[in-house]
């Protein structure tokens, strides 16, 4: 594939891909002389209460933010949102102080997501590491490139290992609302054994959480839902930081009736494609790559760091021919979303172009005959 080839030596992703990766270490290190309240607080403060024998506290506000102000100066504006069984892979960075803590976190995601991609992505690691997603992940702590790898992953073991795909895709539930149209996928592709393998990973990892943190876990879960349901609808974090349209929309002073109408139109869109490409014969990068970008129009709350997935549409889009040039621009585009959410005021939330054109490309751009049968998902 010399196109594929030079793509991947291209200076231009190289050094930008060195550039993030210099920019996530700095940031990385400074911590330890000046700690902060970055998003990983939540993560870590969570591991903490684990530890201490009472998980469900990790869902109590005070209790949480008294973990987290021991270790940094904060305003209560990081509470942990995640569902039960997340706290069995968290808890161990509960052993370490926080800035140790911070690091392992953002070297065990990294190599996830940089080994994930080498397997499944041949040629896209220079580009998959300056994607400004996983810039924001890195400098925040976040968990983008976990949920980009689990998706890659699945994809790339659903051809031949159904049903361990489906374990893997059950694995999103850590945020569900980024595991919405797994179940629509995988229904129109007829995919049953990986639908068994996923209803089986759910059940497990929740019954394990029940097990082992007790009923009330999973009582401080649900209440703490609304918190995060009025951040979405109010934008209480501010509507220039959540990436989705209906943000966007609100952004510009339109009514939340309307904005979310209009969302749920463009979500409703969005899942009618990854139907109609998911019910005919295609190969599994052309559905990661649906799947990835659809799933970044269907939740009215979501970040900039759950863009990694869109990896996995970009592969496709470079494996398909199109110019390097519109994905350039993308580029442009998703680090102009980074920006937004750093300056004052910004004018606009731009975030949503990034899916809103993938799916499109995606949905109807016809690859040359040349490349037809060429396939970036690769278990090997």
């Amino acid at each position: 594939m010399p196109g594929l080839a030079s793509f991947e030596a291209s200076r231009g992703w190289r050094l930008a891909a060195i550039v993030a990766l210099g920019l996530i270490a700095i940031v990385v290190a400074a911590r330890f002389q000046a700690p902060d309240d970055i998003d990983f607080i939540s993560y870590w403060a969570a591991a903490k209460l684990t530890l201490s024998g009472n998980a469900s506290t990790a869902y109590d506000l005070a209790a949480h933010r008294a973990v987290e102000a021991s270790a940094v100066p904060v305003e209560g504006k990081m509470p942990f949102a995640y569902p039960p069984p997340v706290l069995l892979v968290l808890w161990p960075f509960g052993l370490l102080p926080f800035a140790w803590a911070t690091m392992a976190w953002v070297v065990a995601g990294l190599s996830m997501y940089a080994w994930t991609v080498r397997r499944t992505l041949p040629g896209m690691l220079p580009l998959a590491l300056a994607f400004p997603p996983l810039l924001v992940s890195g400098i925040v702590g976040q968990n983008g490139w976990i949920t980009a790898s689990l998706l890659l992953g699945a994809m790339a073991l659903l051809p031949k290992r159904p049903l361990i795909a489906g374990l893997v895709f059950g694995c999103l539930a850590m945020k569900p609302q980024l595991a919405i149209l797994v179940p629509l996928a995988l229904l129109a592709g007829r995919e049953w054994r990986a639908i068994a393998g996923a209803a089986l990973s759910v059940s497990a990892l929740s019954l394990i959480a029940l097990i082992v943190f007790g009923a009330e876990v999973w009582q401080g879960f649900f209440a703490m839902l609304p918190l995060f349901g009025s951040a979405a609808s109010e934008g209480t974090v501010g509507w220039s930081r959540i990436a989705s349209l209906y943000a966007a929309l609100r952004m510009i002073g339109m009514p939340e009736t309307l904005a979310m109408s209009l969302h749920a139109i463009v979500a409703l869109i969005a899942a009618f494609c990854v139907w109609r490409v998911w019910s005919r014969p295609a190969d599994a990068s052309k559905r990661a790559a649906i799947l990835a970008a659809a799933t970044m129009l269907v939740s009215p709350y979501l970040y900039l760091y759950d863009h990694l997935m869109l990896i996995a549409a970009i592969a496709w889009a470079v494996h398909a021919g199109v110019p390097q040039r519109w994905l350039v621009l993308l580029y442009f585009v998703s680090l102009g979303g980074l920006i937004q959410m750093i300056v004052p005021a910004p004018p606009a939330n731009i975030m949503p172009l990034t899916p809103l054109v993938l799916v499109a490309i995606v949905a109807f751009w016809q690859p040359p005959s040349s490349k037809r049968h060429q396939t970036p998902i690769s278990s090997d």
